[in-house]
């Protein structure tokens, strides 16, 4: 899906929306949600795609509620707008979408000088996720199972137990 985040940012569309003042920003959201609402139409695990300043603030979103959410706070946003493709870690949907597991991959969109003008995120489900865990039950001996923890030790994974994902 990275993929799709890059092909994004290439897109005339988005790339005159965050090259654009104000006025043109006010006038070509709407063509630049029907972009954006294209990819996630495309049936291939995208939930949401979206466009955000590189201050964070959410410009324009196939999920309109989100919106002026700031998502400054975010690593893999952060990373994005300073100049570098960037993937989250794993985390849990369930507002939207119901209860599943998704990645955000996050991509700049540059002017014509290398600055960059804002950032083209699309999350997308990660339910392969599970299933390599899931392969890997028994692995290590009849009853065996696998867990995965982050950086941080907390649980990311568990091969078995579906409600210990993310937990």
């Amino acid at each position: 899906h990275l993929r799709e985040a890059r092909a994004l940012t290439l897109m005339p569309r988005i790339s005159e929306y965050c090259m654009g003042d104000a006025v043109v920003r006010e006038s070509g959201q709407a063509r630049v949600r029907d972009v954006l609402g294209a990819i996630v139409g495309s049936g291939d695990g995208i939930l949401a795609a979206a466009v955000a300043d590189i201050g964070g603030r959410v410009l324009v979103s196939t999920l309109i509620s989100s919106e002026g959410v700031d998502a400054a706070r975010r690593g893999y946003f952060r990373n994005a707008a300073l100049g570098n493709e960037s993937i989250s870690d794993l985390f849990r949907v369930r507002q939207v979408v119901g209860d599943m597991l998704a990645v955000a991959y996050a991509v700049p969109v540059r002017d014509p000088q290398g600055a960059v003008r804002c950032v083209v995120t699309v999350a997308a489900r990660a339910d392969s996720f599970g299933a390599v865990l899931r392969s890997r039950d028994d692995f290590g001996g009849e009853g065996s199972f696998v867990v995965l923890v982050d950086q941080f030790g907390l649980r990311t994974g568990h091969s078995e137990r579906e409600e210990y994902m993310l937990r």
